[in-house]
């Protein structure tokens, strides 16, 4: 009979003398009242050729933990695992900078941004002088990030932190790689959006490298990166259309050939440049070219479930979908975007495990979802929608507040047009707050909520609320420096329809 396997046995196993001794010191430390149950436990799992679970039982048959076995077994695979980063944090330099990019984002999420500053001042330094090519970026764009935030309160600091920033540029040493260029090009488009100035000498140093990069005899998939990076980097400009035909070119072909059946690896290739290039046509209105490629992307998704895992899966699901609804909002084909939304999107979303793992794809879907029935007018299906993923807004991601501010003010719209003064009276200050603790929070947010909470508090008296913020909405406009057209229009037109009921 073959051994049972369990997790904890093996990780137990896998531990040499160093690492012992490193976890018993760390479990002493970090165990209440340094209780030495767990390091009990340790030693047996230790002394035991092979796992058996009825022996386990039998020998700590009178501690106190054994009618909890399965949870103490869990705590401490825990504290094994952070002994473990902790100990190698200590020996292993990619490690420490990563704990410390961890350290970074926790004190920029409390709001401590001196202190993120002087962190990443560590990590920095370790970057430095280790040659670790592939966090200068990251630096850069935590550098320019937290500066963009203190200089709203410390301008006077701009000259200190624009030096900082030059200097991590100078530092910055791109490789030829075309592998190496695209996880660049993908990290600097990713969650932190900085100044125009950093993004613009990133941006040309990324280009240049690109350019040199593109040989006429790279193979296909090497094209592929490049053209990809191209496209992540164009910020939607149709002066690279010619690149743009290039990946297209590539992934049709790819999509007919045996190759779509191969390794997971050949998939994600193929997958991730069908989603860059779906959106590349979305953003420069060629409707019709990003409506074929989202429908390649989800064929061989869905066709391909079983060799794709369930996390990539879904991210990629919420993007064709997302794709595909904004194309027919754009077209005003809203029977069309239902359809989608009843057939296809509902049995998805009914099986997504709402984490914030897939919160930004998400909250975007979400965001579609509301945006489309707040248009027809259906505020009934909004609150329908959007009730759930209010949960997760409780533990809202940084780069996906914007967006779930929107979905917000949606949800408590839908809520006053379905005349629910009560609900509205016990919980939009709850959102009112919650909005003005977002990093990307603007004035435009909270004049929508509070003029929604005057109107929930005494319909009767709409007449001199509307009167009142009527009187500051261009105001509002104006000051707001964030304001993004294709979001605003219908909020702006749903509020001055409601300031014209005079």
């Amino acid at each position: 009979m073959a051994a049972k396997k369990d997790d904890l046995f093996e990780l137990v196993k896998s531990l040499k003398g160093n690492e012992i001794r490193s976890f018993k010191l760390y479990a002493i430390k970090h165990t209440t009242s340094g209780s030495t149950n767990y390091i009990e436990l340790f030693d047996y799992l230790s002394s035991q050729a092979y796992y058996d679970d009825n022996l386990l039982k039998e020998h700590f048959n009178n501690a106190p933990f054994i009618n909890r076995i399965r949870p103490a077994k869990n705590y401490l695979y825990k504290l094994i695992l952070e002994s473990l980063r902790a100990y190698y944090a200590n020996h292993s330099l990619e490690i420490k900078v990563k704990a410390l990019l961890i350290d970074v984002e926790v004190l920029f999420t409390k709001g401590l941004l001196k202190q993120a500053k002087k962190v990443l001042k560590q990590c920095k330094k370790l970057v430095n002088d280790a040659l670790f090519d592939d966090y200068i970026l990251v630096i850069i764009r935590w550098e320019d990030f937290i500066d963009s935030v203190l200089f709203r309160d410390n301008p006077a600091d701009s000259k200190v932190f624009s030096k900082e920033i030059s200097n991590s540029l100078k530092s910055l040493n791109l490789k030829n790689d075309c592998l190496n260029l695209l996880y660049k090009a993908s990290n600097f488009q990713g969650k932190y959006q900085g100044s125009n100035r950093v993004n613009n000498a990133l941006r040309s140093k990324l280009f240049n490298q690109i350019e040199q990069a593109i040989k006429p005899e790279l193979d296909d998939i090497t094209k592929m990166y490049c053209y990809m990076a191209i496209l992540i980097l164009s910020k939607g400009s149709k002066k690279f259309i010619k690149e743009a035909r290039k990946l297209e070119s590539l992934v049709r072909k790819y999509s007919a050939s045996k190759l779509a059946q191969g390794s997971y690896a050949g998939l994600e290739k193929f997958i991730g440049a069908a989603d860059i290039l779906s959106h590349y046509y979305l953003t420069i209105k060629e409707f019709q070219k990003s409506l074929e490629i989202t429908e390649i992307l989800k064929r061989i998704i869905f066709k391909n479930q079983s060799r794709i895992p369930v996390l990539v899966s879904t991210v990629y699901k919420c993007s064709s979908f997302n794709a595909q609804l904004s194309i027919y909002k754009l077209l005003e084909e809203y029977d069309t975007a239902e359809r989608i939304i009843s057939s296809e999107v509902k049995p998805f979303l009914e099986e997504v495990e709402i984490t914030n793992r897939i919160d930004y794809q998400l909250s975007y879907l979400y965001q579609n979802i509301a945006g489309l029935y707040f248009r027809l007018e259906k505020y009934d299906l909004i609150i329908t929608w959007i009730t759930p993923i209010l949960k997760l807004a409780k533990k809202i991601a940084i780069y996906s507040e914007g967006r779930y501010a929107f979905i917000m003010i949606y949800y408590y719209i839908a809520r006053l047009e379905e005349g629910d003064y009560l609900y509205l009276n016990n919980n939009i200050q709850k959102a009112i707050k919650q909005i003005s603790a977002f990093k990307f929070n603007t004035d435009w947010e909270a004049f929508i909520l509070k003029y929604i909470s005057e109107v929930a508090k005494d319909p009767t008296q709409k007449k001199d609320t509307n009167k009142k913020y009527s009187d500051n909405l261009l105001e509002v406009l104006k000051a707001d420096k964030q304001k993004k057209k294709r979001l605003y229009t219908p909020l702006e037109t749903w509020l001055r329809k409601e300031f014209s009921k005079n």
